[in-house]
């Protein structure tokens, strides 16, 4: 189901970028993971990707009982979440 968004989200960098997955001189790298739709597994992916990935900006879910478990996480972090 989540297959569908990543790839019109990924094709919109793409464009946006003009192909070269770079913001001025930033590099983008897109880490994706599967919450299953899990609001729990949501939550501690999250966790993951600001702590471990040093994420700025995370990008879903499709689900929205996950959304709501992820954004106690984005808030404490002081991070985006779209």
């Amino acid at each position: 189901y989540a297959k569908q968004p990543e790839n019109v989200f990924m094709m919109g960098l793409e464009h946006l970028t003009k192909g070269t997955m770079q913001v001025g001189a930033d590099k983008l790298q897109v880490i994706v993971k599967d919450d299953q739709l899990k609001p729990d597994r949501g939550k501690t992916l999250l966790e993951e990707c600001y702590a471990d990935d040093k994420a700025d900006i995370a990008v879903g879910t499709t689900g929205s009982p996950v959304a709501l478990a992820m954004l106690p996480v984005a808030e404490e972090h002081k991070k985006v979440l779209i």
